[in-house]
């Protein structure tokens, strides 16, 4: 369950590929206890309405026995709803944190732990003090702003300019004068896919990016891509996997390539996120003795809790625990750090 439309719908074929790909892999080795893995999409990129429909659609319709989803912060609260502890939910995103309900195990990075390790680098490496917070008025960088100004005034920095901008934004000169008149060192942003596109492509073109860092939430080699490789100079990513690196990434990545073939867009940490997701679901219904949906709920449902009780590590869950620093090269995301 992703999004296919509005600003994450680019990184629908990435997800789609990563998760085929771990459906294609169980399949290969017998299934789940001898039966076939079988994927259902459907659609998380629309109102937070229509995003419920669709989770009851595919436990009422498809007769789904789990969903794994990645999909913007604003919608889980109606997914949740729509849900309704029916069957487990594996959330896949990267996120802001918290997310902690009955039935829901979230197993990307949360913003945290991953801002907890790239801005004390930035400070230490690259000598800045000063952020400027900036993403979309949404709940992810709405929560985001919190944690990011704790760890900057935790670090001996100063947040010196916070800017949350509407969805659709063309004309950020506005933006680009505050930014310039706060005298930052970084500017932190929170975008949401395309959103993301736009703004580095702007950024860059007001001659913003010789003269300021960028640290960015939520961006791949997708966005990357999409920019243009003169869009992302002196731009660090906080991420939890980058192409072909980190975490089984080279083995993973080529078994990828040789799925699909090398001409089609890289797996990034989203794609990433929906294979890991389809593995675990996978892992916990082979626990027992036979394919029996009540009885992976019930697993679930105790890994959860555990979880959310912090017993659980995400390197457990997923075997990519690892908060990366990474910095954009062209159209390539290379680690600096990792922690």
């Amino acid at each position: 369950m992703i999004s296919r439309r509005g600003p994450g719908g680019l990184w629908a074929f990435t997800c789609d590929a990563c998760a085929m790909l771990a459906a294609a892999e169980l399949n290969a080795a017998g299934g789940v206890l001898g039966r076939p893995v079988e994927l259902v999409a459907a659609d998380a990129g629309g109102s937070a309405a229509e995003s419920a429909a669709a989770a009851r659609d595919l436990i009422g319709v498809e007769a789904v026995d789990a969903i794994v989803a990645r999909h913007p912060s604003d919608v889980r609260p109606a997914i949740i709803a729509g849900i309704a502890g029916r069957v487990p939910y594996v959330y896949a995103s990267m996120y802001e944190g918290g997310a902690h309900d009955a039935g829901v195990l979230p197993i990307g990075g949360t913003d945290a732990e991953l801002l907890g390790h790239a801005i004390p680098l930035l400070m230490a490496q690259r000598r800045a003090s000063r952020f400027f917070l900036l993403g979309n008025d949404r709940l992810w960088p709405r929560c985001t702003v919190g944690w990011a100004s704790r760890i900057v005034a935790g670090n001996g920095g100063r947040v010196v300019g916070v800017d949350l901008l509407a969805l659709g934004l063309e004309d950020y000169a506005p933006v680009f004068a505050r930014i310039v008149r706060s005298r930052p060192d970084v500017v932190l942003t929170m975008f949401l896919g395309d959103e993301s596109v736009r703004f580095n492509r702007a950024f860059a073109a007001a001659g913003l990016s010789a003269r300021l860092l960028r640290l960015e939430m939520g961006i791949d080699e997708t966005i990357l891509y999409g920019g243009g490789a003169d869009a992302h100079e002196n731009l660090y990513v906080a991420t939890t996997y980058v192409a072909g690196t980190a975490s089984g990434g080279e083995a993973f990545a080529e078994r990828y390539r040789e799925g699909f073939g090398a001409g089609v867009p890289p797996a990034t940490v989203f794609g990433r996120s929906c294979y890991d997701g389809v593995h675990l679901l996978a892992r916990l219904a082979g626990a027992g003795r036979r394919p029996d949906a009540a009885a992976l709920r019930r697993r679930f449902a105790r890994l959860s809790a555990r979880h959310a009780s912090g017993l659980v590590p995400r390197s457990v869950l997923t075997g990519a625990g690892q908060a990366l620093l990474a910095e954009a090269r062209g159209l390539e995301l290379k680690v600096v750090a990792a922690h």
